[in-house]
């Protein structure tokens, strides 16, 4: 079962890429909503913070990486808005 859990971690700490992605190459961010994105962080950085003290690896592990997939999110939306204007 604990398979289950990395395999589901996997596929969500990917889940940014294609975005990152796309932003890379278009350079456009006005679909992208700011609130969303410090949501997704502070939902992220809670549950990480209970795998880590349950010590859950399947958990914290892609968590990290959604995490920091997210703040590269966030970068590009605040460098790209700036730059827009």
């Amino acid at each position: 079962m604990e398979y289950t859990g990395y395999f589901g971690g996997c596929i969500l700490s990917l889940q940014f890429i294609p975005q990152i992605y796309k932003i890379y190459k278009t350079k456009s961010v006005k679909d992208l909503s700011f609130v969303f994105l410090i949501m997704n962080i502070i939902g992220l950085c809670l549950m990480m913070s209970y795998s880590i003290y349950e010590n859950q690896k399947p958990i914290y592990i892609p968590l990290t990486i959604s995490l920091f997939n997210t703040f590269i999110v966030l970068f590009m939306l605040i460098y790209y808005r700036k730059n827009d204007v």
